[in-house]
């Protein structure tokens, strides 16, 4: 596996944990790193 691969994961794994504790979605994206693009977003909000 690259350096990559294993940031995203780490990146994902705070993500879920963050979740798991009732966090917004929104606020437990950027607390984790994970960079979504704007018109995903926008379109998951909705």
């Amino acid at each position: 596996m690259s350096i990559t691969e294993i940031n995203l994961i780490k990146k994902i794994e705070v993500f879920f944990r963050l979740v798991q504790k009732n966090e917004n979605v929104l606020d437990a994206l950027s607390k984790s790193g994970i960079v979504i693009p704007n018109k995903l977003l926008t379109l998951l909000i909705k």
